[in-house]
């Protein structure tokens, strides 16, 4: 309903009787909805409702007030349909921030040199979608495309929002060979387990060995006839790859273990700000436990008590037992392995020996099953 009027329901017949007599007054109607032969639903102005009472009145009819929206329901009004004046209101902004801007860039003629060539020299001079078209130098960006090898004469149109390119290629013209692709190639020295080429040729098969570098799927296939022709390649290889890792340790490990002495400092904050209280312990080493609780327990105080706990630490020596450590830096190994790499069904194989007084060395070897495809 529109602000500042009045909904009416009215019952009776000859309808449009009543319709002549209240615009012959002057009533203006809007939004009629006859119900049925009888009944109608429509709306006037505030301020005619004096006047189409007296009518109704005077033809018998029966009628009531529905609903009625002064200037003082502006602020509902505008709330009940905050999103759609939001809208509006964004949809305003956004058209009259790009006037004036590049929505459309269009390039011909251009069959033989690289469109991506051409779309570079554009993005340099600004004529590209969302930039300010007032800032584009036809004549600079059209010197600039004569400039492109193959490239003999064009023209730049500035039309509203629209860039229109044309350009006129040398006869001679031969565009340079692009680099042939090998494919997918093998990241590393191993055993193909499995093959999966989704396009291109396979060029190794389950088994097989390959090195690093090696043409895993190649890029071509062949027709029915047998000839070889360029195509993509894209897939996914796996196989079974050995890592090995040599790491060398100590028979004595040195913890840090706490003496026993220790220094509680406690400071106070309030509404999360505070001073805290400088400890002075004198430890060369140590470790430190801070902990926070409300000084008054079950009250809305927001006061908290912070107290802070210096253990002094020192280094001692701890024999370890050289066939523990290297089980358990063998796993690490092999973990590290199936994050990094993605390695799967692995088989750990270790080798250990005495390279000094307290002084060992481990080497570790992890067969594992990996993705070993990569682009050419």
């Amino acid at each position: 309903m529109e602000i500042n009027g009045m909904r009416l329901a009215v019952t009776g017949f000859n309808q449009a009787r009543l319709f002549s007599e209240l615009a012959a007054a002057g009533v203006r109607l809007s939004r009629v909805c006859k119900k049925s032969p009888s009944k109608a639903e429509f709306t006037i102005r505030k301020k005619d409702g004096a006047k189409a009472f007296a009518i109704l009145e005077k033809m018998c009819y029966n009628y009531s007030v529905t609903a009625i929206r002064g200037f003082c329901a502006l602020p509902r009004f505008c709330a009940l349909r905050s999103g759609l004046i939001a809208g509006l209101a964004l949809f305003s902004c956004l058209f009259a921030l790009s006037r004036g801007l590049i929505w459309r860039v269009s390039v011909g003629g251009n069959e033989k040199v690289d469109s991506l060539v051409i779309q570079r020299v554009l993005a340099e001079h600004g004529a590209v979608r969302g930039k300010s078209a007032k800032n584009v130098d036809a004549d600079g960006l059209r010197n600039a495309l004569n400039s492109i090898d193959g490239i003999i004469e064009s023209s730049v149109r500035l039309s509203g929002p629209a860039v229109k390119i044309e350009v006129v290629e040398a006869a001679d013209y031969v565009p340079p060979a692009k680099p042939e692709t090998r494919g997918v190639v093998s990241l590393y020295d191993a055993t193909v387990t499995r093959v999966a080429a989704r396009s291109g040729t396979a060029a190794v098969k389950r088994g097989g060995r390959v090195k690093r570098g090696d043409v895993l799927i190649g890029a071509y296939r062949f027709d029915q006839s047998g000839n070889k022709l360029p195509s993509a390649a894209a897939g996914e290889v796996y196989g079974r790859t050995v890592f090995q890792k040599t790491v060398t340790f100590g028979a004595v490990e040195y913890q840090s273990v706490r003496t026993g002495r220790t220094l509680t400092a406690t400071a106070f904050k309030f509404w999360g700000t505070g001073a805290g209280v400088s400890a002075e312990h004198g430890f060369l080493r140590y470790e430190t436990e801070t902990t926070e609780s409300y000084a008054f327990d079950g009250l809305f105080v927001p006061l908290k008590v912070v107290r802070t706990v210096y253990y002094e630490t020192e280094l001692r020596g701890v024999e370890v037992d050289p066939d523990e450590k290297a089980e358990r830096l063998a796993a690490e190994f092999a973990a590290e392995l199936a994050v990094l790499a993605g390695a799967a069904q692995t088989e750990t194989t270790k080798l250990l020996k005495q390279a000094g007084d307290n002084l060992y060395s481990l080497t570790v070897f992890v067969e594992a099953e990996i993705l070993i495809s990569g682009g050419g």
